[in-house]
């Protein structure tokens, strides 16, 4: 068998000398944040309302999105970006519909980046939206989850971003 290509990752470690790897691609310190929604916020959440449950660096790497709740029968959910002020720059860059019939302990959410978006900070990969929205000046950013249909009992969401930052 033969070597048919590598990343530029491995390419950059091979060349010599090396060329220094920036830590969102090798050795990063993986960071989280999370926040908790009450049930009794969720109940009777309609169509276009949306729960913030975190703020991150502009310049982190998303490693994944993810929601522990007890499953419920109706409703479901986007997860997107929004400005700190409230103003969506894409309210679902993670997901289009997570169903809450289907999410449970620790659900990956983060489902719709491409794979060259997954190896970029949110600032690169997200430009275009960001700066449409008007937030090419933001530091930070606010993951939220906006409804998709009408959900019916609240049920309470501990939601977790893991992320790493470069030097």
């Amino acid at each position: 068998m033969a070597l048919v290509s590598s990343s530029q990752v491995v390419t950059d470690q091979s060349a010599v000398p090396p060329v220094k790897v920036n830590v969102l691609e090798k050795g990063g310190v993986v960071r989280t944040a999370q926040g908790y929604i009450a049930a009794a916020n969720l109940t009777g959440g309609t169509t276009g309302q949306w729960y913030t449950f975190a703020r991150i660096p502009v310049r982190a790497r998303v490693l994944g999105v993810f929601c522990s709740n007890t499953t419920t029968t109706t409703g479901a959910f986007k997860c997107g970006l929004y400005r700190p002020d409230g103003i969506a720059i894409d309210d679902d860059v993670f997901s289009t519909v997570d169903p809450l019939t289907t999410l449970g302990t620790r659900s990956f959410v983060s489902v719709t980046p491409t794979a060259l978006q997954r190896t970029q900070s949110i600032a690169t990969a997200y430009a275009n939206a960001i700066s449409t929205a008007g937030a090419t000046g933001d530091a930070e950013v606010d993951i939220a989850l906006a409804i998709v249909t009408v959900l019916g009992a609240g049920v309470n969401h501990a939601m977790h971003v893991e992320y790493t930052l470069p030097e």
